[in-house]
């Protein structure tokens, strides 16, 4: 009874053939790892995740450089876009979220009024923007020198800001514009 109690507990080596108890994570005969942990798996798959992700999407200055030759097209932040978006909007969220799919991609050039900005690292900055007559964004603006750089953080709420960028969706009901670079 003794002797079918014990080989539960044990297991082969898959290297060596010799017995070893179940919970060993290396073979004492030979030393061959037995058993790979589930956070040694689990970070294993992220840390490739994240390399592939890296790999296989454009970098941001890839983005602003496509950006800068894109057709702009003729998509108005008044009109249509700002009654459908605004909260007292009589649209329904299906007439919305058609509308963000009709829209998502394009690349737009605009002039709005500031309401807030927010630097998320060097050279880029998230600036809100919200006024009377047309839709409120929020735009991923990535500035190319010092210059921009001191414009975006010298403007103060209803300063106007002009930018060229990709729809990327919505968010509680702004259009989201990501890259945006700044335009003449």
């Amino acid at each position: 009874m003794e002797e079918i109690k014990e080989s539960k507990n044990l297991k082969q080596c898959k290297s060596c053939k010799k017995e070893v108890a179940k919970s060993a994570k290396k073979c004492p005969h030979c030393g061959e790892t037995l058993k790979t942990s589930l956070f040694v798996k689990a970070l294993t798959v992220l840390i490739v995740l994240g390399v592939l992700s890296a790999l296989l999407s454009p970098s941001t200055q890839e983005q602003l450089e496509v950006l800068a030759q894109a057709e702009i097209s003729t998509l108005s932040p008044s009109g249509e876009l700002e009654e459908a978006f605004s909260l007292m909007s009589e649209h329904t969220d299906i007439q919305r979220e058609n509308l963000e799919r009709e829209i998502s991609g394009l690349t737009i050039e605009w002039q709005l009024p500031v309401y807030e900005v927010d630097r998320r690292n060097q050279g880029h900055y998230r600036v809100q923007t919200f006024g009377s007559g047309v839709v409120g964004t929020f735009a991923d603006v990535y500035t190319q020198n010092l210059a921009q750089a001191t414009h975006i953080e010298s403007l103060k709420e209803g300063d106007l800001i002009k930018f060229k960028g990709t729809i990327k969706g919505t968010f509680l009901r702004n259009i989201e514009i990501n890259p945006a670079i700044l335009a003449e």
